[in-house]
């Protein structure tokens, strides 16, 4: 029994609710895009019997009502999911990574899902704090989930 997973997996399953039965899409290509973007995604599959497969960013903000952690495949390939759990949008969010680029893969908001259409379409280039930590900042939608992987080079 993993704790960590579990928690994940919680979170994935709310979010999984609020993505069909809020934005009401329950058709069958929504179901599909979803499955599909699961499965081509090992990092969302491959370790969930291991604690290597999930790591925290942020646990706790309770103080905004944002959760974020990472799923990390066997390859070390990794995706970010960050959920914002408030009906405002959070502009400028900051995002601990290593020094890369990353790109928005995933997103309950966009129109097509009956969202506002709040995205990050731009390859977000980490920055740099006094103390040499990368980071990136993002839009987070309202009441959404947004997914970010490292940008292919």
């Amino acid at each position: 029994f993993n704790v960590y997973n579990s928690h994940s997996a919680n979170i994935i399953a709310v979010v999984y609710i609020h993505f069909l039965l809020m934005k009401n899409v329950l058709h069958t290509d929504k179901n599909q895009i979803l499955y599909h973007f699961y499965l081509s995604h090992h990092a969302l599959y491959e370790q969930d019997d291991s604690f290597y497969g999930f790591e925290w960013i942020y646990p706790d903000l309770n103080d905004i009502s944002v959760t974020a952690f990472k799923r990390i495949a066997k390859n070390r390939d990794e995706l970010i999911a960050v959920f914002n759990f408030t009906p405002v949008i959070i502009e400028d969010f900051v995002i601990p990574v290593s020094d890369e680029e990353y790109k928005e893969v995933f997103n309950t908001d966009l129109r097509r899902y009956g969202g506002q259409g709040i995205e990050n379409t731009d390859i977000l280039r980490s920055e740099t704090d006094e103390n040499g930590n990368s980071y990136i900042r993002v839009k987070l939608p309202p009441l959404g989930c947004v997914i970010f992987e490292k940008a292919k080079q």
